[in-house]
């Protein structure tokens, strides 16, 4: 065997421990990148799915027993990071005016793009045409009370609003079935693919109203019942939180392909002085919210002696990601404070794999 001699005790290497726990050291404090999902998609769908799996588990937690519905879809490379979120999503529940977001957008894919590109979003309702700019105020003035019909159903829920849209989208159609309720049931059917259970039974007011229902109504829908805290309940107008967010994953693919997705995140995201819950908890959580809500107080005809509280839209993380959602409650309103925080902090969230 050969053995190696130093030329120089001074070169000899001293100190071999103290070396190699620097190196030790250096190693620790280098810092190694994230693994990316195209790195190890399959570890990302199990990492992805444990997160869905948590969040529907809190979600039961707060609910127990009581009716409540939620749904979250991750839209696009959202799925990296989140599974599809499916709490009771088949379940009916009376829609309430959450139903006019859908009303938008089967009113931006059945008219002429011209009358709602033609004037930007902030003139849509205002009523003095001095405030209007020359570059704006030909189609403003040709318009501008369709616009402002759109702007109040959605802002304002207004109910006269909603039923002169379904009514102006039903004529611009060529009214290719019975009445308006049935051209926009048939319609969210064939377009959208919700199931045979969810639709509008009637809508009595504005255009939409008629003095004999069986003229202005849909028989197909509204029947339902639910047998729940002993009271059998008439649910009326009613969808699952699974068909009333298909409609807001088709605004992210198919309204950006019709050129419409833009105008309507812009309308859908307008915050009142007294925001929907989802605006104000979502929001404090630092999400970009777009959503349409809809309630109905114990004592109005529609809710058969319930509060029903139902919220729908896009969450968008400031980082791009986006959820469609669906909150749908009947008497448990008072639970959509945690569950939307519960949702919203999960979205916030971000997965790192070392």
């Amino acid at each position: 065997m050969t053995k190696i001699q130093f030329e120089s005790p001074h070169l000899r290497p001293r100190y071999p421990l103290l070396i190699s726990s620097v190196l030790l050291i250096i190693s620790l404090l280098t810092p190694v990148p994230p693994v990316q999902a195209n790195d190890n998609p399959a570890l990302y769908r199990s990492l992805a799915q444990r997160r869905a799996d948590t969040l529907e588990a809190t979600i039961n937690d707060i609910v127990g027993t009581r009716n409540m519905g939620v749904a979250v879809i991750p839209l696009g490379s959202a799925i990296d990071t989140l599974a599809e979120v499916s709490f009771h999503i088949d379940d009916q529940t009376s829609v309430a005016s959450a139903f006019k977001g859908p009303v938008a957008l089967y009113f931006f894919e059945n008219t002429d793009p011209t009358i709602w590109k033609s004037v930007p979003v902030r003139y849509w309702a205002e009523l003095n045409e001095l405030v209007v700019p020359d570059a704006y105020d030909a189609a403003w003035r040709q318009n501008h009370w369709l616009l402002r019909d759109v702007y109040k159903m959605l802002v304002e829920s207004d109910n006269d609003s909603t039923g002169n849209i379904l009514d102006y989208v039903y004529r611009e159609m060529g009214k290719p079935t019975g009445n308006v309720i049935v051209a926009f049931n048939n319609w969210s059917k064939a377009a959208v693919g919700i199931g045979d259970q969810s639709g509008l039974n009637a809508w009595l007011s504005g255009r939409s109203y008629c003095t004999y229902l069986p003229h202005c109504t849909d028989p197909r829908y509204g029947q339902l019942r639910r047998h729940y805290r002993d009271q059998d309940i008439v649910l009326g107008n009613s969808y699952s939180p699974r068909d009333l967010v298909a409609f807001y994953v088709r605004l992210a693919t198919v309204g950006r392909t019709m050129g419409y997705y833009d105008t309507a995140m812009e309308i859908l995201s307008i915050r009142l002085p007294y925001p929907s819950l989802t605006k104000q908890y979502a929001v404090a959580k630092g999400l970009s919210v777009a959503t349409k809500e809809g309630f109905v107080a114990p004592y109005s005809y529609q809710s058969s002696g319930w509060w029903v509280t139902t919220d729908a839209g896009i969450f968008t993380t400031p980082d791009g990601r986006q959820y469609a959602v669906a909150f749908m409650a009947l008497g448990s309103g008072d639970l959509l404070h945690a569950i939307i925080d519960a949702v919203s902090d999960t979205l916030m969230q971000h997965i790192e794999v070392f």
